[in-house]
């Protein structure tokens, strides 16, 4: 990762944490009458209601900050290395355990094998 990205990591990774310990917030699709939900991330520590769930807007939110953010430095390409700081700011905020993959998201890695 180049030293603007760092920067950019440093700038957004309390921003985002704020965001994703708030209030979950999910995306509705009335058209579709869908609901989309975030499995792959929850908080280590649960909110006051209780709940370690969070938002599928919440994630979009804090995508698009490192987005706008890249964009705003004039980065060449603010698409294709959002995803590269997004992922380096959840993985930071992994470390510091205040999200985590949900136990049923790292089961889906597990593979059983036989011995016969």
């Amino acid at each position: 990762m180049v030293s603007s990205h760092s920067a950019v990591v440093n700038r957004l990774l309390h921003k985002i944490k704020d965001i994703l310990i708030s209030e979950p917030v999910d995306v509705v699709e009335n058209d579709e009458q869908a609901i989309y939900e975030c499995s792959t991330w929850e908080l280590v520590s649960p909110r006051a209601d209780g709940l370690t769930k969070i938002g599928s807007a919440n994630l979009m939110i804090c995508n698009h900050m490192v987005i706008k953010a890249l964009h705003d430095m004039k980065d060449p390409q603010p698409l294709q290395n959002a995803k590269i700081v997004f992922e380096t700011i959840l993985t930071q905020l992994e470390a510091e355990r205040h999200i985590r993959r949900p136990p049923q998201e790292k089961r889906k890695g597990f593979k059983v094998v036989k011995n016969d």
